[in-house]
């Protein structure tokens, strides 16, 4: 069963309500009426989230704000809380009930396997242990050695396996902290823990795995235009086994990223969806040969409002496909690129790799 977003918030929402309802009549002041309220966000979430065809963490999150509102509203109506306190109680309820909604919704999203963090835990959880060899390119697979070159792959296989758990560890972190909150409602004990578990969230947030740099001398830190991962690559990428050795810059715009390549250039375009959070989706890139490509410069991309700097070259192709252009019967890409990067590319132009 498949539903609308609303409808499948509105129905989150309500089951959360109606457990936080349960838990104030029947075991206020106990340690049940903790566990039902982080219970009833986390299980709203879950349905908020699984039900819809999209299955987006953010609806989950939504019924957990709203189920906020019902809780406020009971501790109000119990005398609990004064009106001048309502403000205060429903920001700081909806920021850990919506964190544990969220949580719920990670885990519909795991169950179902379809949304963008639910395949990357599950891809996680099965135990990825690939790794392609940053010598000879070699796709190995839990292996220490590459079985081609016999190059040491155990710095970069660390490095990933940091990187990798590095995701889970957020989310027992935040499921640890939201336990301890609501078990401390009413227990002073507990609330060392909840500051410790915050303060392990902070550090996980601030941490970036680093690779074992003994053998320093043997490693290169490129960046992989295709994957996005800079760290233990140096011919390949250790991650997808591109080859990089012939990548001479990597730029990054909001609307392309560009590779510039010893045998080509490839556009990367960005693409921004509203089911991704706000975040680019790349869509496939496009390569332009170096045997078709001329007049390759520098320029600028001017319009009413502004000006930036344009890599700009003419590509024999007749068919012409974007980002490239028809213009007076020629075929020409403009691709602007951001002011900070124009020098770099310069160089890049000036060392003659394009001179054909």
């Amino acid at each position: 069963m498949r539903l609308h977003p609303i409808k499948s918030i509105i129905i989150g929402a309500v089951t959360a309500i109606t457990l936080l309802g349960i838990s104030t009549l029947t075991f206020y002041n106990s340690l049940a009426f903790g566990i039902l309220n982080f219970a009833a966000p986390l299980i709203g979430g879950f349905i908020a989230t699984y039900f819809t065809s999209k299955r987006m963490v953010r609806y989950g999150a939504c019924a957990g704000i709203i189920s906020a509102a019902a809780f406020v509203a009971f501790e109000f109506i119990l005398g609990n809380i004064g009106l001048e306190a309502i403000p205060l109680m429903f920001i700081s309820s909806s920021i850990i009930f919506g964190v544990i909604a969220g949580l719920g919704g990670i885990t519909g999203e795991i169950i179902s396997n379809s949304g963008p963090i639910g395949k990357k835990v599950n891809k996680i959880i099965q135990g990825n242990r690939i790794i392609y060899c940053p010598q000879c390119g070699l796709k190995n697979w839990n292996s220490k050695l590459c079985r081609s070159c016999g190059e040491n792959l155990e710095t970069g296989r660390k490095y990933l396996k940091t990187s990798h758990y590095k995701l889970i560890g957020f989310y027992v972190v935040l499921l640890a902290m939201a336990l301890t909150y609501f078990s401390g409602y009413y227990n002073l004990y507990y609330w060392p823990f909840t500051v410790f578990f915050f303060i392990c969230f902070a550090l996980l947030a601030v941490y970036e795995p680093e690779p074992d740099l003994r053998n320093k001398a043997m490693l290169t830190f490129k960046y992989c235009p295709t994957c996005e991962n800079e760290k233990c690559n140096n011919k390949y990428c250790i991650k997808c086994g591109y080859n990089i050795e012939d990548v001479v810059g990597c730029f990054k715009t909001d609307d392309n990223d560009i590779e510039m390549n010893k045998n080509y250039i490839r556009i990367y375009p960005k693409i921004y969806l509203e089911h991704n959070d706000g975040m680019p989706s790349r869509l496939a890139p496009k390569t332009f040969t170096l045997d078709k490509i001329e007049n390759l410069q520098l320029s600028s991309c001017e319009t009413l409002l502004s000006s930036k700097p344009c890599l700009i070259f003419d590509y024999l192709d007749k068919k012409c496909e974007r980002p490239a252009s028809k213009e007076r019967g020629s075929c020409i890409v403009k691709i602007k690129i951001e002011k900070k990067d124009e020098s770099k590319m310069n160089k890049i132009l000036n060392t003659g790799i394009y001179d054909g």
